[in-house]
């Protein structure tokens, strides 16, 4: 068989450029790259070859000492006391043996002066070897200075000890020791913190222990970095730790995220229109008492395609409608509105591979125990789906429902078996109609539960709700034991007929726009008199809502062939070609299922048109019809005209062009 002329993709060898994904051509074992112009203009998820849903076209994380570990040089000289020099000694205080010795006679004063900078952080360390009294201060130059660590009296123990210290007025370091101590000092050290300035803190803001460490915040800007970038799309990712009280939110530009109030690890998706270049953390109360570290801003390309493993161990290019997640917080339930039931956020590994899962527990009421979005969320009539993730623990069921109230007048909902990841329970009578229930199963025992229902136009709004059950009913009361539950995952509630990939949304609903191929190729890829067009691809729908088309062309409605999924068809592919704007051929095709990967032929000559679909032929040879003349067909394309009108929604494992139509036994082999 011949090399094909152009190809996408091949036995999960993907190529992907930055925003460009590459097909290629081969020639005598050379391999050229053909690039498709690729665009969605916001970010979107996949799930990664790992397993792990990832936010594609994500950078490395650009924010500068984000960890807070970064220490300068050694500013002490001879603090291992190796010889004596460069201290400067009051009487009691000697220099032997390897250590500093206070006898507790006279001022009791040893200090190294010129090595701090008023303002700076300092991480100081010593070893203290003995002593019989602990009164004494660890202070700079000016006996007058505070510190992070005010009075370091009562903090010096036996052995090393480390403190973050703040010069307000000096330049060195000084031990005084209390009228008749004694001790010995050794491996004095003093390095600055974040040696590099890359942070602008805040009044009550220090670094200490790789931490941001805010304290009795009055509501202020606690820290700020350059990042050095603008009119971007970011992800902003930060831990919380050491939670007492307050609100903390992060700020890039004007653009804010969600408020914390929390210890946890959360993310933040801003999307660019910014001018500014800072990524601002702001104290929101005035009792802000907490720790903030791990910060990173991950630049996300927005137009980069996504390699997709969902059910898929070989991986496909997944292309997608636009679809707008109407949930507010999909991930961070702390505003939810929790009946009978406690949660822990940030408790588990989630299907993201971060530990941002949150536990659901009900408590041991003999009641109704869920959880529910805390506001109304206003839907289209119609089919809408809505989806969450979620994994057992101790509990194996849980039910995901939509309800048009709190009363339930109008519902839907459906219960999943976390034991093997089936539809346990698809409630009857329920007053919107379910069109679909699917399951999919992630990595460590996690599942995607998604609920398809039709709304009447009655309806404008609903909540959704959710809670883990012992048993497969729906609907009833229970007593919980208080420890068994589950875990959750990523809520998600959209308008159309099936769930899409996973939209995070942080304060606001969030849009992911239609990924858009085309435009792959030139005239010297193609023989516009005759070849064949091949697709191994898979719908995201049994009944096609719009046409889905992938086409070789001039780049007009014209002169194209084409492999598509047609507008209200049910598990049918067709294929269709047009020379001067006059059909030559139109062949519809039944398949078992549409949602399943089928690998389609097309084969195009004068008078000779055949179709091959998963080995075999389908349908007759048609043995009338024109091809285009020489040069016309210049480009490959997965959309109908070069726009988003008619863009392939699906997967796709393959896509070859061939220069010369093949034999039958050729067809039935690219297509076995």
């Amino acid at each position: 068989m011949a090399n094909p002329s152009i190809q996408l993709g091949t036995n999960s060898n993907w190529a992907i450029k930055e925003d460009k994904l590459l097909a290629y051509k081969e020639y005598n074992d050379y391999f050229f790259n053909k690039e498709f112009d690729f665009s969605r203009g916001t970010s979107a998820t996949y799930v990664a070859k790992d397993g792990l849903i990832k936010t594609a076209g994500i950078q490395p994380n650009i924010v500068n000492n984000g960890d807070f570990s970064e220490l300068g040089s050694e500013l002490v000289t001879n603090g291992d006391f190796a010889t004596d020099s460069d201290w400067t000694k009051d009487s009691g205080w000697s220099i032997e043996s390897g250590q500093a010795v206070c006898n507790g006679v006279g001022t009791n004063s040893l200090q190294q002066s010129g090595i701090t900078t008023t303002g700076k952080i300092y991480k100081l360390s010593f070893d203290v070897l003995d002593s019989n009294n602990f009164n004494f201060l660890v202070i700079s130059t000016n006996f007058a200075d505070t510190y992070v660590d005010a009075d370091l009296n009562n903090a010096v123990v036996l052995g090393t000890n480390t403190f973050y210290i703040k010069p307000t007025n000096g330049t060195g370091i000084r031990f005084r020791v209390a009228n008749g101590a004694t001790l010995s000092i050794d491996n004095v050290s003093v390095k600055q913190v974040d040696p590099n300035d890359y942070w602008t803190l805040g009044t009550y803001t220090s670094i200490q222990d790789s931490k941001a460490v805010i304290t009795n915040s009055t509501g202020e800007l606690s820290l700020s970095q350059n990042i050095g970038i603008s009119q971007k799309t970011i992800k902003i990712t930060y831990t919380i730790s050491d939670y007492v009280s307050g609100v903390l939110r992060v700020q890039y530009g004007a653009i804010n995220g969600s408020n914390r109030s929390a210890n946890g690890t959360y993310s933040d998706y801003i999307e660019g229109s910014n001018t500014s270049q800072d990524l601002l953390i702001y104290s929101l109360t005035s009792d802000t008492s907490l720790s903030v570290s791990n910060i990173s801003v991950q630049e996300i390309q927005t137009d980069t395609p996504r390699i997709d493993f969902t059910n898929d161990t070989k991986g496909h290019l997944l292309l997608e409608p636009s679809r707008t997640n109407l949930v507010t917080n999909s991930n961070d339930f702390s505003s939810y509105t929790f009946t009978n039931i406690d949660y822990n956020a940030n408790n588990s590994i989630s299907p993201d591979g971060s530990v941002n899962a949150t536990k659901v527990t009900p408590n041991t009421s003999n009641a109704f125990h869920d959880l529910r979005t805390s506001a109304n969320i206003s839907l289209g009539s119609g089919n809408n789906t809505v989806s969450f993730f979620i994994k057992s623990n101790g509990y194996n069921f849980f039910e995901l429902g939509v309800a048009s109230n709190s009363g339930f007048s109008k519902y839907a909902t459906a219960v999943i078996n976390l034991n093997d990841g089936t539809n346990a329970n698809t409630g009857v009578n329920q007053t919107w109609t379910i069109t679909n229930v699917n399951i999919s199963e992630f990595n460590s025992d996690w599942y995607r539960l998604e609920l398809t229902f039709n709304v009447d136009t009655s309806t404008s709004t609903a909540m959704v709700f959710a809670s883990s059950l012992p048993t497969s009913a729906r609907g009833v009361a229970f007593q919980g034991d208080g420890t068994s539950g589950a875990y959750i995952y990523g809520l998600q509630l959209e308008e159309g007929d099936y769930s899409t990939s996973y939209i995070p949304t942080t304060g606001a609903a969030s849009t992911r726009n239609a990924d858009v191929c085309n435009n792959s190729g030139s005239a010297q890829d193609f023989n516009s008199e005759e070849g064949v067009l091949y697709a191994e691809i898979a719908a995201l729908e049994s009944t096609s809502s719009g046409s889905k088309f992938i086409s070789i062309s001039d780049g007009t409605y014209n002169n194209r062939a084409s492999i598509l999924f047609s507008n209200g068809a049910t598990n049918k592919i067709r294929c269709f070609l047009r020379v001067g704007g006059t059909s030559q051929v139109d062949k519809i095709e039944n398949v078992t299922d549409v949602t399943d990967f089928n690998k389609v032929a097309f084969s195009y000559k004068e008078n000779e048109f055949k179709v091959f679909i998963n080995g075999s032929q389908a349908g007759s040879t048609d043995t009338s019809g024109s091809v285009w003349s020489s040069g016309t067909i210049t480009k490959l394309s997965l959309t109908e005209i070069n726009s988003a009108l008619g863009a392939f929604n699906g997967k796709v494992r393959n896509v070859q062009v061939f220069t010369e139509a093949l034999t039958d036994a050729e067809l039935q082999e690219l297509t076995s």
